[in-house]
């Protein structure tokens, strides 16, 4: 019982450890386990997507030149996810008062931004295009009225 407490400990331990280090990477060699781990996790579920999806053509070593799509949206999701880890740290807290709206809303874009990256395949759906009033005119669709300038006095 005694050896399964320690081994139950020393796990808790590591893992407490390496959670400290993925969420709140205390310094800068710290930040860069940090990036390596978050990249390397972001670019592992990609690739395994990639092979195990029928919606991509077969998976071949060759084609790992195309993910570097996949390595910017990595590397754009861990610095907004770093920028807004931090500001949970009391220092970044002080530093950045009156910066705090610009660094949630560049984090939560960048996150929003790299997120569909994890994705190996384009939709299916294609987005319509917005008409445009040439189009409009040419299908006998008459564009809604436009205001007059106000008559100069």
């Amino acid at each position: 019982m005694e050896k399964v407490l320690a081994i139950w400990s020393s796990v808790s331990s590591t893992l407490a450890a390496g959670a400290k280090i993925a969420f709140f990477p205390p310094d800068v060699n710290q930040m860069t386990v940090f990036y390596l781990v978050w990249i390397g996790l972001f670019f592992s579920i990609n690739t395994i997507w990639d092979i195990f999806t029928d919606k991509t053509p077969s998976f071949h070593i060759a084609m790992m030149k195309d993910k570097m799509d996949v390595l910017y949206g990595a590397s754009t999701f861990c610095s907004s996810l770093l920028i807004l880890i931090g500001l949970a740290s009391p220092e970044v807290g002080k530093l950045s008062k009156d910066t705090i709206l610009p660094l949630v809303l560049a984090g939560g874009a960048g996150l929003l931004r790299g997120l569909p990256a994890l994705c190996p395949y384009k939709p299916d759906f294609e987005r319509k295009p917005v008409p445009d009033v040439q189009n409009i005119q040419a299908l006998g669709m008459v564009p809604p009225p436009q205001k007059a300038p106000p008559a100069a006095s």
